[in-house]
C-alpha cells in the first residue's frame, strides 16, 4: 500500500511515492517510454465505436488545438461550473475529473494500491478569494472519483517543495536544516512565493508569509507563469515571420519551444545573459529554430520581451511584498527555486538581481541543493514525504477574516460606529478551530427587517470588505422568524483549510455555510 504525492500541475503532473525498501522517492511513469512528467492533457476519442480516453504524452502529441483535446483546464476550475472549455465539448470539471481518475487508475493497475494521498495545489488556492472555490471544486472531484474526505489532504505546492528541500539538504550536508526558507514556485500557471520556518531538526514546516498570483490578478486566461510566457513568445515569433498558424499548430509550437528551452538550457542561459548585458551584441545569433513554424528562427529578444510583458510585473510585485514582510530577513534566509518555469534564465536572474546577487555566482543565500530536474520534481517528491509522515506541516490559517459590526458611539449614544471583530487571525493554528469558535459579541436579527452582514478579509496586505444583504445564502444561517432572534457568530476550519461560518441561536442550534462560497457570491470592496 502506497501513500502517494500528486503534483497536479497546469502543464505537467507528477505522481510520486516513497519506496520503503530502497528509501528512494520515485515517480510513476504513466506509459512505457514516458518520463517522470505526465502532461496535464486529456483527449477524448472514439475507437471501434467506443469512447476512449488518452492522457499525458499521447494526448499532448495530438495537439491542444484539436476540439477533442483539452489542456490547461486546471486554471479554469472554480469558475463557471457548467461552462465549456474554450473551443471544446467538455467542462473544466469533466476534464480534470477524467484526467485525475485515469492517472490514479493507471497507478493502481500497475499493482500499486493507494492508501492515502497528499495533493498539492497553488498557494493562492488557500488565500486568494478568486481561487478559493477552485480548491473546493477539486475536493468535489476527488469525492466523485472515490477519494472522500479523510483519504487525502491538500497541501501548498511551496510547502511540499520545502519538505523535499529539507531532505536534500540533510542528504548533501549531512546535517538537518533549521531556519527560514523562501520558496519561489513558478510553474505553468501560477507564481507562489512562500516564506517558511523549518524547525525540529528539519522535520516541521510552518508558513510565515506568502504571496503569489493567478489568472484574475493578471487578466491572463492561461495564468502568469510558464504557459502564458510560451504563448506570448510564440506570438512574437510568428509576428516577426508574418505567420498565422492555426490553433493546433500554435499549441504544438508552444510545446516545441518548451522542449528546446529544457534541452538547450545551458546554451540558452549563456546567450540570454549576454543579451541582458548587451542586446546589440547578442542579437545576431539565433537560439534555435521551430520546425512547427517552418524552421523559423527564435532570438533572445522574443524570449526577453515575452518575459518582460507577461512575467516581470507580477514577479516584481511579489518580490516587493515579500521583501517588506516583517518575518523576512535576507541575511539569514535561504532562497530556492522550484517548478519548471523557475529553470528559465530570466526568472532566476530577476530574483537574484532584486536581492543584489548575480546568476552563476556562488551566494550562500541561494544554496545549490536542487539540480534542474530536482527543482521540477521537488513539489511531487515533497508531497510523497508528507504523505508518508516523514515531514510535518504545522497547519496555520493563511489570512485574517472577521465581522464588521455597528456599536453605539461612546461619545454620542445616538450614533453608531463600525468596529472589526476578528473571527480568525492570520497564522492562527487551525487545530484550535476544528470546532466552531464563537465571538463573545452577539447580533440581533429583527423580523421583517432587511438582513445585513459585513465581513472583511485581510490578505497580502490588502483589506477587502464584503457587504451582504437579504441574500439566500445568509438565510441558511439566519432562518426567518416572526420574533427577534439573537445569534452568536463563529468560525471553524477543516483539515484542508476550508473555513465555515457558523451561527448559534438562543436554543443552541448551530448552522454553518462555507465561507468561501458565501464570499464568492458577493462583490468585494477594497477598503
Amino acid at each position: 500500500m502506497h501513500r502517494i504525492g500528486l503534483d497536479f500541475g497546469t502543464t505537467n503532473s507528477i505522481l510520486s511515492y516513497h519506496d520503503a525498501e530502497s528509501g528512494m522517492l520515485r515517480c510513476f511513469h504513466h506509459a512505457a517510454g514516458d518520463t517522470d512528467y505526465v502532461p496535464t492533457v486529456i483527449a477524448y476519442e472514439m475507437r471501434r465505436g467506443m469512447p476512449s480516453i488518452l492522457i499525458g504524452k499521447a494526448a499532448r502529441l495530438l495537439g491542444e488545438g484539436a476540439e477533442h483535446v483539452c489542456g490547461h483546464f486546471k486554471l479554469r476550475l472554480g469558475k463557471d461550473f457548467d461552462a465549456l472549455l474554450p473551443g471544446k465539448q467538455k467542462t473544466a470539471h469533466e476534464a480534470a475529473s477524467d484526467y485525475i481518475r485515469e492517472l490514479l487508475d493507471a497507478y493502481r493497475a500497475a499493482g500499486n494500491p493507494i492508501d492515502g494521498m497528499v495533493m498539492t495545489i497553488p498557494d493562492a488556492w488557500f488565500r486568494v478569494q478568486s481561487h478559493l472555490s477552485s480548491r473546493e471544486h477539486l475536493r468535489q472531484i476527488l469525492a466523485e472519483i472515490g477519494f472522500p474526505k479523510g483519504h487525502y489532504t491538500f497541501q501548498s505546492e511551496p510547502v511540499a517543495a520545502a519538505a523535499y528541500f529539507c531532505r536534500q539538504w540533510e542528504t548533501l550536508r549531512l546535517e538537518p536544516y533549521q531556519g527560514k526558507l523562501l520558496v519561489f514556485d513558478y510553474g505553468g500557471g501560477t507564481l507562489d512565493v512562500t516564506l517558511c520556518r523549518i524547525s525540529d531538526n528539519g522535520r516541521t514546516i510552518q508558513t510565515l508569509d506568502n504571496y503569489g498570483t493567478g489568472t484574475e490578478e493578471t487578466g491572463a486566461e492561461n495564468g502568469c507563469a510558464g504557459s502564458a510566457f510560451l504563448a506570448r513568445a510564440v506570438e512574437l515569433i510568428c509576428a516577426d515571420h508574418s505567420l498565422s498558424p492555426d490553433v493546433r499548430t500554435f499549441a504544438l509550437a508552444c510545446m516545441e519551444l518548451e522542449e528546446h528551452l529544457i534541452s538547450r538550457k545551458s546554451a540558452v542561459d549563456e546567450l540570454m545573459e549576454e543579451y541582458e548585458i548587451s542586446p546589440e551584441d547578442a542579437e545576431d545569433e539565433p537560439l534555435f529554430t521551430l520546425s512547427r513554424l517552418g524552421d523559423c528562427a527564435v532570438f533572445c529578444r522574443h524570449l526577453y520581451q515575452a518575459f518582460q510583458e507577461i512575467n516581470a510585473p507580477a514577479l516584481l510585485h511579489a518580490l516587493q511584498q515579500i521583501n517588506g514582510a516583517d518575518a523576512f530577513d535576507l541575511d539569514t534566509t535561504k532562497i530556492i527555486f522550484v517548478g519548471g518555469f523557475c529553470n528559465f534564465y530570466c526568472v532566476t536572474s530577476a530574483v537574484r538581481s532584486f536581492f543584489h546577487s548575480r546568476s552563476g555566482t556562488a551566494d550562500p543565500r541561494f544554496p545549490e541543493i536542487f539540480s534542474n530536474e530536482n527543482s521540477a520534481l521537488a513539489i511531487a517528491k515533497g508531497a510523497a514525504l508528507l504523505a508518508d509522515g516523514m515531514q510535518i506541516v504545522e497547519s496555520v490559517f493563511p489570512y485574517e477574516v472577521g465581522l464588521i459590526a455597528a456599536r453605539p458611539d461612546a461619545g454620542d449614544p445616538e450614533k453608531t460606529c463600525s468596529v472589526q471583530l476578528t473571527l480568525i487571525r492570520k497564522l492562527a493554528k487551525t487545530e484550535l478551530y476544528a470546532e466552531p469558535v464563537f465571538l463573545p459579541e452577539r447580533i440581533t436579527v429583527i423580523p421583517h427587517a432587511p438582513l445585513f452582514l459585513q465581513l472583511y478579509r485581510v490578505s497580502g496586505g490588502q483589506t477587502a470588505v464584503f457587504r451582504m444583504q437579504d441574500a439566500d445564502t445568509l438565510r441558511q444561517i439566519f432562518p426567518p422568524s416572526d420574533y427577534p432572534q439573537v445569534f452568536e457568530i463563529g468560525l471553524s476550519v477543516d483539515d484542508d483549510l476550508i473555513p465555515t461560518l457558523h451561527t448559534r441561536d438562543a436554543a443552541g442550534i448551530v448552522r454553518g455555510i462555507s465561507l468561501n462560497r458565501l464570499l464568492e457570491s458577493h462583490d468585494e470592496v477594497r477598503a
